[in-house]
């Protein structure tokens, strides 16, 4: 009784699941070298 709404039968299949884990790997693999990038840019332009 402590849960009175159905379940949602539209869950992710494990496909589904592992392509959008694989897709948020990448945007976060790419933000982080970005972030790498911008960081030694920015000491080396600092130090010349």
């Amino acid at each position: 009784m402590s849960d009175l709404e159905p379940r949602r039968s539209s869950r992710l299949s494990r496909k589904e699941r592992a392509g959008r884990a694989y897709s948020l790997v990448l945007a976060t693999g790419g933000f982080a070298l970005l972030t790498a990038v911008l960081v030694l840019l920015a000491v080396f332009t600092s130090l010349g």
